[in-house]
């Protein structure tokens, strides 16, 4: 499909559009005000226009029918209640009909009443699909309701039909108005950073070769597409009505103290804070933050506020304890006491601004969802941002307006978990801890040959401490993994390094690892394990392998361009069909094959023969 976008110059900053078969040349002709430029067209590139169509009755829109059906003997299309407004019509048309262009050109006809009553849109829905809205929607605005319309309708519009459109899905409005939009984008949103970006850059400033929206970009500029939201409650025991329980609490807790700064993180801890501010300047160009962390918001404010609570809070512990005997599966403690607590001091504190936005990390704890339902209702807009870590591994219920995925695999889980997932729109960024290695490696950064990174979780000392998650007992899957590799560095060819968790450079000595890990590998076996003060992030080129059965930084190697396996743990990971079911063993001897295979190639090879060229920023 040949799209021809056609810049009138009048006062009125129309566009007309020539929808062409590539096959037979023929052409619709999409509200062909200035017919002129349209049939001067169509006769220097031997098109032929056999259908004009009208997408409403405005006069700018119908202007031109008369000249170019007179010229061509085309026929006239529009909405089959517009007969009354535009002459002429051949063809009425209503929700669900489809129009033929040539042998190659099926378009869906979408009746899309507000900005008028009888207004249709065309979708083209194809591998690059496109909406022709004429005055619905427009670059960063929409149609006004003055002429004939109603706004309740172009709502009702919007929510039922063009949101539900593929985000890729191109735009082309009847008019340019790229600017002045913005400007009241801006004026609404002052802080809107996607918006500011375009209009201060020079993508939108030459009409004859607009910029082409998206679905996906429309809704992070056009202040009017505000969609509301699904009420999902995490609920898992199905034991309390939680938000009953937070309006119990609510009246317990008062705090003052407000958050001024209309963009908010919001993680578990404190600690996180200079990560989070870091990662949110890289990618969301954002200069200026509140943190906000929930164990910070689990203290009182006085201790007046404190005695209120306890005895608020002691006849719902009593009825808790008595109503979960009942249960096989008793709600934590947190559901009716402290979630309703940090809660509470989290809306206190974002007092005093009608709508901020809630950058919220720790998505994966327990009270994600049960929180983000909440500040919605409040009318804050919430970003959950991801991890790294696949979801299959930790929850596949999230709620949220916008979701921040940070390796690309996880489209793939949010495509396959789609009934658990609400969401409104979605954006790659890059891993969490991206900012601090995004510029540290490059095309021309070497690995020494046949070297091995294993990437330990401290599962031994989490076997220790009775923390087996999942039902997956971690020690035993990391011991396959580093049988498999002992098998390989028995030969002095390879050497393996071990990159250690977090966990045990915190719980254990270095002579105590040392001897758990030649323990596991054997007196002889060519290996050592890392000392370096730097984090395993920095260290990714002292390796030509990195191999994890379940560990995020496997996911950074990949981002960063360096060559990695999984040995998985879970059935839901990899997704069959995703470029990472080509480097996940099936089993410990597919395991040793898939070391074999990719240590005897490059790197680039690697990417692009497991398909993965797409998953870096490195080449």
């Amino acid at each position: 499909m040949i799209v021809e976008q056609i810049w009138t110059g009048n006062q009125f900053r129309n566009f007309n559009y020539l929808i062409v078969c590539p096959k037979t040349g023929e052409v619709m002709a999409i509200d062909p005000l200035d017919h002129e430029k349209c049939l001067a067209i169509c006769k220097k590139n031997g098109w032929e226009i056999t259908q004009v169509l009208n997408t409403h009755e405005h006069w700018d829109h119908i202007g031109g029918n008369q000249s170019i059906i007179e010229s061509t003997n085309a026929k006239l299309l529009a909405h089959k209640n517009a007969k009354d407004s535009i002459d002429g019509i051949n063809i009425g048309l209503s929700a669900g009909d489809s129009v033929r262009v040539g042998s190659s050109i099926i378009l869906d006809v979408l009746d899309t009443p507000g900005h008028t009553m009888s207004h249709v849109c065309l979708f083209a829905n194809n591998d690059n699909p496109s909406l022709f809205c004429g005055d619905t929607l427009f670059n960063a605005g929409v149609g006004h309701c003055k002429g004939g319309g109603n706004p309740e309708e172009l709502y009702d519009t919007f929510i039922n039909q063009l949101f539900k459109l593929p985000n890729n899905t191109r735009i082309y409005p009847g008019h340019d108005y790229w600017e002045n939009n913005l400007k009241f984008t801006l004026d609404r949103e002052p802080e809107n950073y996607k918006a500011r970006e375009m209009i201060e850059g020079k993508l939108i400033k030459n009409p004859e070769k607009a910029l082409i929206s998206t679905i996906e970009i429309e809704k992070e500029i056009n202040s009017f597409l505000n969609p509301s939201i699904k009420n999902f409650l995490p609920n898992p025991n199905n034991l309390l009505d939680m938000s009953k329980s937070t309006n119990r609490m609510i009246h317990a807790i008062k705090n003052n103290e407000k958050i001024k700064c209309k963009h908010v993180i919001f993680d578990s801890k404190k600690k996180s804070k200079n990560d989070r501010e870091n990662y949110l300047k890289l990618y969301s160009k954002i200069k200026h933050f509140e943190f906000i962390s929930y164990e910070e918001l689990l203290f009182f404010p006085s201790p007046i506020t404190k005695i209120i609570y306890i005895l608020l809070s002691a006849p719902l512990i009593l009825l808790y304890f008595i109503v979960s005997q009942f249960f096989e599966k008793k709600s934590s403690f947190a559901l009716l006491v402290e979630y309703p607590l940090v809660l509470n001091n989290l809306i206190q504190k974002l007092e005093g601004c009608d709508r901020r936005e809630i950058f919220y990390f720790s998505i994966f704890e327990r009270e994600s969802n049960f929180f983000a339902h909440q500040l919605i209702k409040c009318n804050h807009k919430i970003y959950k941002i991801l991890s790294d870590t696949p979801i299959a591994f930790w929850n596949k219920n999230i709620l949220t307006n916008h979701i921040i995925i940070c390796n690309n695999y996880q489209q793939f889980e949010i495509d396959s978990f789609r009934d658990t997932i609400i969401f409104e729109d979605l954006s790659f960024w890059g891993p969490e801890l991206s900012f601090r290695y995004i510029n540290t490696y490059n095309k021309s950064t070497i690995t020494p040959a046949n070297t091995i990174g294993f990437y330990s979780t401290a599962s031994w000392i989490r076997n220790q401490n009775d923390q087996i998650h999942q039902g997956i007992d971690f020690f035993e899957m990391e011991k396959k993994v580093l049988s498999c590799i002992n098998k390989l560095i028995s030969n002095k060819n390879y050497k393996l390094i071990i990159f250690l968790h977090p966990k045990e450079i915190r719980s254990k000595t270095m002579d105590l690892i040392n001897i758990h890990y030649q323990k596991l590998l054997g007196q002889n076996a060519n290996f050592e394990v890392s000392t370096s003060k730097l984090p395993s992030d920095q260290l990714f080129h002292l390796v030509d392998l990195g191999v994890a059965f379940n560990s995020t930084i496997i996911h950074e190697r990949i981002f960063c361009g360096f060559k990695s396996l999984f040995f998985p743990n879970n059935p839901d990971f990899p997704i069959k069909g995703s470029p990472l079911y080509n480097i996940c063993a099936k089993n410990e001897e597919d395991f040793l094959k898939l070391i074999k295979i990719n240590l005897n190639i490059s790197s680039i090879n690697f990417f692009k023969e497991n398909k993965l060229i797409d998953y870096t920023s490195r080449f």
